[in-house]
């Protein structure tokens, strides 16, 4: 499904809701909710590089489920 999405809405705007971080680093913004509110929003790339709440759950998750 990922691949079909990658190619048939190339120059769409996406909005999808990840519980997985799997396919993280094809989106170009990432908005971290804590019970409904906005607490981060940034590059995948630019969260992982600074102490926040993304990079956290990140190394807490341990390697992507790929």
């Amino acid at each position: 499904m990922q691949e079909v999405i990658d190619s048939e809405f190339r120059e769409q705007t996406i909005l999808s809701v990840l519980h997985r971080f799997t396919y993280i680093d094809r989106f170009d913004r990432v908005l971290v909710l804590d019970r409904g509110r906005l607490v981060e929003c940034d590059t995948p790339q630019g969260l992982m590089e600074k102490d926040s709440t993304f990079r956290r759950l990140y190394k807490a998750r341990g390697s992507p489920d790929r």
